[in-house]
């Protein structure tokens, strides 16, 4: 059996100590930036370049997080309009990344990938099998704009070659496997949040901070913490993101915005 959770899970759970933030900024005008934060572990970082280095990759090359033609290449997949402009590297005791900054001039054209496992900079065989699911916009101007934010309704169909859901079901039971997924799962974050450049009036989000709403944010370190819930959360099939949504509601460390089509009235 395939489902939704397992799939996500399964799409970062390579990535171990990941962590991926998209943040689209919006002026009064419907033009602005998108910021996509990619932190890592910086064990995991050596690992990948000790790898990089054994089988001769990049022409001999030194292993970087930062791949400019990749972040060109995800600026065309964001939209007409989108363009690359710079990346600041991130670093701290444990981690290391960077920020991509990113802008448009009309955010009814901006496409934005919900599903973040393609944000990993890991090795790859290829184009990704991942669904694309991208968040679209609409935007009117006027004394007071109006931000419109819509989510895909993505599926997944029990046929689906992500991934075998058996096994990390059998994880998801085995106290080994267990305690090897909570050590993976350590520092796994992924958000995606909007932020209006004025004060929010009126809006049917339901995370709200000020000017920025909160689409999804996802803490898999705390998810994980209650094993039971775990466990429970696991052996449910949503099939699709918005049953998955539902489903994960309540539970700590984890926000889903619900509402399929979010307004934000602003000044």
């Amino acid at each position: 059996m395939k489902n939704i959770f397992i799939l996500l899970l399964t799409s970062l759970f390579l990535a171990g100590c990941f962590e991926v933030g998209v943040l689209v900024k919006v002026n009064r005008d419907g033009s602005g930036t998108v910021e996509q934060t990619i932190l890592m572990n910086k064990a995991l970082v050596q690992q990948m370049e000790e790898l990089s280095e054994s089988f001769g990759e990049n022409n001999n090359k030194k292993f970087s997080l930062i791949d400019k033609k990749k972040l060109i290449k995800d600026a065309a997949e964001m939209g007409e309009g989108v363009y690359f402009m710079y990346t600041k590297p991130v670093s701290d005791k444990d981690r290391e990344g960077y920020i991509a900054y990113y802008s448009f001039k009309d955010i009814n054209k901006l496409k934005i990938n919900q599903n973040p496992s393609d944000k990993a900079p890991l090795p790859s065989d290829g184009e990704s099998k991942a669904p694309k699911e991208p968040v679209t916009f609409s935007f009117k101007t006027g004394k007071e704009p109006v931000l419109i934010i819509r989510q895909p309704d993505a599926s997944f169909t029990p046929d689906s070659e992500f991934v075998d859901a058996d096994e990390p079901q059998e994880a998801a039971d085995d106290t080994s496997g267990m305690e090897m997924m909570m050590e993976m799962m350590k520092g796994l974050r992924v958000s995606i949040a909007a932020e209006v450049n004025g004060k929010i009036l009126k809006t049917n989000a339901a995370f709200v901070d000020n000017n920025r709403i909160t689409l999804m944010e996802m803490d898999f370190e705390k998810l994980i913490r209650d094993r039971e819930k775990f466990k429970e959360i696991s052996k449910q099939k949503p099939k699709s993101m918005e049953e998955a949504k539902k489903l994960f509601k309540d539970i700590p460390g984890i926000k889903f915005e619900t509402e399929k089509e979010i307004s934000i009235q602003f000044r």
